[in-house]
């Protein structure tokens, strides 16, 4: 009978608060966590991928359909900057790291749903690092060049990585906060400043833009013009030695007779004012320069850029939003009267950070054919991780703290009603232990009367009257007792009959003053035993002849002692009056009037841990890497 009596209170202890829950109430709960499961998973993975699927490579159109032209597709991402402790300096460290965190799980987000679209070559425009210029020892730079190409693996050989320098990779101009060695360190952990490269039939440029702005001020400090076209700017500025402009001019001097594609980090000049194109989110690009920065280069040096290189097309970052106009270009002595123009693509930053709703990248088509000469692109633009937050996660949470105090208040009212009379709403039906002989198996199920000890008296009644009165005394000496110890002693006596002898053929022998000190070593919860404690950490044993508990309190417990600090008291907190007894194999979890905030914040808590484990597991999954090579063939680009 103990076995059977400690095994029916164990479980009951285990699902207690969900059998003292309503089936509707609970339902509510379950529907509502689904909802945020759901929308977690749509708002995490599901934006992305709708995002993507309105995204493809742009596609020549050709008359011939039997000999396609070869296409080579470069993916071209902008201003990544990834993060340090560097970055806000005024932010204390937590918030920090929480920033930090943040995006970088929305940057390898990005960067997974940019690698479907399986490129044959990627191009980083610049500023792979917030603070790749700052001054700092050789092992803090290797950690954070490593985080970036960890962040930013390349999935698959034969697909290469191009990278040309920015402002926040070298620095421009003089400060004390960056590193003399910032052009060094670039040079070891990306490669060249100034290079070219052939994709498909196409010379593609890769220049130094701040290395340029530093000789072009440097130029204008001595009064020097350009000069000429080609290497050695006849009657001009004699270039530095590696420099930007000493590489334009060798370019410009083979006179190669192919489609030139210009990448440089900050864009060229133009008339203030001039529109972006519709896809810009607002303003324009303006000039203006300042501390370790310039929004655009001068006059002078983007008509060298143009009447040197030509380029069929350019490719700009740094202002972090897109940008599309067309540059006219210088006109040549051999066709004075033909004026040709070059457009220029500002292409968005992949960071959530900077000061643009919509993240993207661009999409680049080149055509091997010679004589195909246009280039295609197309921007893609991410999800808004912003409004993610606030029109997402924020209006999910509003909107389910207002449906659970709703559902709550809707309990009160109805419970204040009358449901469930003759036993406590919402809980589980029970009866009182049997001892008689009518029962073959030891246990009956008897509906519980409501009414404190009047009712259990009555229900005594019954049972002393086929035990010759031997349970009356003991009722009366419990009655006398407050109402906390009476619920003690009474589950005193009903775990005394379960030791009695003889239960097996219904009748229990016992003794009531036998069975007055056994109540002192059962362990009776108490009506100020809240349910929320049973789902703490608890351990029983005993000590002294006296069964002693330890118990770590649950964020609950701990939620309703700051309310009653802070005044909330017992009106908005709540207590229950009544206690659980066990009599048959049925529990009756008495959950009386627990308080709207304290029960609302429960039904909270039962709502948000699952979702908030699915957002870690999600986020989890980014943050591991995985063997792209399986998932992807390699692809291969014509040159």
């Amino acid at each position: 009978m103990d076995h059977q009596l400690g095994e029916i209170e164990s479980r009951a202890r285990f699902h207690w608060f969900w059998r003292c829950l309503p089936p509707r109430h609970r339902l509510f709960i379950r529907a509502l966590r689904l909802c945020w499961i759901a929308g977690v998973v749509w708002l995490e993975l599901g934006t992305f991928d709708r995002a993507l699927s309105s995204c493809h490579w742009p596609v020549p159109k050709t008359e011939d359909e039997s000999d396609p032209p070869r296409i080579s597709n470069i993916l071209i991402i902008a201003d990544p900057q990834i993060l340090s402790s560097r970055s806000y300096p005024n932010r204390n460290f937590l918030l920090s790291r929480l920033t930090q965190l943040v995006v970088d799980l929305n940057l390898r987000k990005s960067w997974r749903l940019a690698m479907k679209m399986r490129p044959h070559v990627v191009v980083f425009l610049g500023d792979m690092m917030d603070n790749g210029r700052d001054e700092m020892g050789d092992h803090e730079y290797k950690t954070y060049h490593k985080r970036f190409r960890n962040m930013f693996k390349i999935p698959y050989y034969p697909m290469a990585a191009y990278y040309l320098p920015g402002n926040h990779d070298t620095g421009l101009g003089a400060s004390p906060s960056f590193s003399p060695n910032a052009t060094a360190r670039y040079k070891s952990h990306f490669g060249p400043l100034n290079h070219r490269i052939t994709i498909s039939n196409h010379s593609v440029l890769f220049i130094d833009a701040p290395g340029l702005v530093e000789e072009d001020r440097e130029r204008m400090r001595h009064g020097y013009p350009y000069g000429g076209i080609g290497e050695g700017g006849k009657g001009g500025w004699s270039a530095m030695p590696g420099g930007t402009v000493d590489f334009v001019r060798q370019f410009a001097a083979k006179k190669i007779d192919k489609p030139t594609v210009l990448f440089t980090h900050i864009p060229l000049s133009r008339p203030d004012g001039t529109d972006c194109g519709p896809l810009r989110e607002k303003g324009t690009i303006t000039r203006g320069a300042g501390h370790g920065y310039q929004n655009t280069l001068n006059e002078e040096a983007s008509n060298f850029l143009l009447q040197n290189l030509r380029p069929s097309i350019i490719f700009s970052g740094d202002d972090h939003d897109y940008c599309d106009i067309s540059h006219p270009m210088p006109l040549r002595a051999s066709s004075p009267k033909t004026r040709l123009f070059s457009p220029e693509i500002t292409v968005k930053s992949l960071s959530i950070v900077m000061n643009v709703r919509h993240p993207g990248f661009q999409l680049l088509s080149l055509v091997s054919q010679p004589s195909y000469q246009e280039q295609l692109h197309t921007p893609c633009a991410l999800p808004d991780q912003l409004g993610i937050y606030l029109w997402g996660y924020a209006v999910m949470g509003v909107v389910s703290v207002v449906l659970i105090l709703v559902a709550n208040f809707y309990r009160e009212t109805e419970r204040g009603r009358g449901w469930g009379k003759g036993r406590e709403w919402g809980s589980v039906s029970s009866g009182t232990l049997s001892t008689t002989g009518d029962s073959e198996q030891g246990v009956g199920l008897v509906e519980r009367p409501r009414g404190g000890a009047s009712a259990r008296r009555a229900t005594l009644d019954a049972e002393d009257g086929k035990r010759g009165g031997k349970l009356s005394a003991s009722f009366d000496e419990a009655a006398n007792l407050d109402e906390r110890e009476g619920e003690g002693f009474m589950n005193g006596i009903v775990h005394g009959l379960g030791n009695g002898n003889e239960v097996g053929n219904g009748h229990a022998d016992v003794d009531a003053p036998a069975l007055l000190p056994q109540t002192r070593f059962v362990p009776a919860p108490s009506h100020h035993h809240h349910h929320y404690r049973d789902r703490a950490f608890s351990w029983t044993f005993v000590l002294g002849s006296r069964r002693r508990r330890i118990s770590i309190p649950s964020i609950f417990d701990i939620g309703r002692s700051l309310l009653g600090v802070c005044g909330c008291g017992r009106a908005w907190t709540g207590r229950r009056r009544g206690g659980m007894k066990v009599r048959d194999n049925r529990v009756d979890g008495e959950r009386l009037r627990e308080g709207l905030i304290t029960r609302s914040i429960h039904d909270v808590q039962s709502v948000a841990w699952l979702p908030v484990v699915v957002y870690m597991l999600i986020a989890l999954w980014m943050f591991v890497d995985h063997d792209f090579s399986r998932k992807y063939s390699e692809p291969g680009y014509p040159n």
